[in-house]
């Protein structure tokens, strides 16, 4: 559980003066604050690969992601962002608890959340939307038009559509576990330092009314009910647009513009990086 005083921090951080109403439109409250001012990042992730790929994981537990998230403004990837969702959720007064599940053909790759109100079931997982998902075992349920967000059963858990905030896809997330441990997240975490799409490339996005706009592969991308944009960025650019994306401040900001400069002329990753995904 979250200190008081460490979440009435996030939640001023996130525009509340006081922690949501445990209702669904509290929810949604809270996770659109969330979406749209703590940004899914690998930024932290990528710098440690890059100093030193033996070191901890950065943001593995709540603690630390919302000390970092305050200093800096930096998030994280899924493991680390849903673990710490979980924990903000939890100190609100609501009932999460942690998913795993996958979005590539098998294994255990996502970390999620779901939320347990009245009976009903809802799925909060900033990387497919902005507003918490009704699952039912009834049928398909759809969130917001600008990620296609849908659930439908399948087996005892369900399958989860949403479009892929960068590329013309629509993306699915399966749910494999439910009632996820955090020692069973941590592992998750700890796997991906060798195995992850988020290790190569950086990656930094951060939701918009309406969309969502990401910062990867030398382009910023926007995502609207319109559409898919996509807007190519110098590697000045890019470094800046990373460090905006994050409000990153002091020496994060110089650590991230300097990395995000190397990887956008490069084309590839550090040294280091490499041998540590070997």
């Amino acid at each position: 559980m979250l200190p008081t005083d460490l979440r009435d921090r996030v939640l001023e951080r996130l525009g509340f003066s006081e922690a949501p109403l445990v209702t669904v439109d509290g929810l949604n409250a809270l996770v659109r604050a969330w979406g749209r001012t703590v940004p899914f990042d690998n930024l932290q992730k990528r710098i440690v690969l890059a100093t030193d790929p033996s070191a901890p994981l950065p943001c593995a537990t709540p603690a630390e992601f919302f000390a970092r998230y305050l200093a800096h403004g930096t998030g994280a990837t899924c493991w680390p962002t849903s673990t710490a969702l979980h924990a903000l959720l939890g100190a609100c007064g609501f009932d999460p608890i942690r998913l795993a599940g996958t979005m590539q053909p098998s294994g255990v790759h996502h970390g999620s959340v779901l939320v347990r109100m009245n009976r009903d079931e809802y799925l909060v997982d900033l990387w497919a939307d902005e507003i918490a998902l009704p699952l039912a075992r009834t049928g398909t349920t759809a969130g917001v038009a600008a990620f296609a967000l849908r659930a439908e059963p399948h087996g005892p858990l369900w399958r989860v559509w949403y479009r892929h905030p960068v590329r013309e896809d629509d993306c699915y997330f399966e749910v494999k576990e439910r009632d996820v441990d955090l020692p069973a997240v941590l592992a998750g975490y700890e796997g991906s330092r060798v195995n992850s799409r988020f290790n190569t490339r950086i990656f930094a996005r951060k939701n918009i009314p309406g969309g969502v706009v990401s910062v990867t592969r030398g382009a910023r991308h926007v995502r609207t009910a319109a559409g898919l944009t996509h807007r190519d960025l110098t590697p000045e650019e890019q470094a800046k647009a990373c460090s905006s994306a994050c409000a990153c401040r002091s020496a994060c900001a110089e650590r991230t513009a300097r990395l995000a400069w190397q990887w956008a002329t490069s084309g590839r990753m550090p040294n280091a990086v490499a041998r540590a995904r070997a």
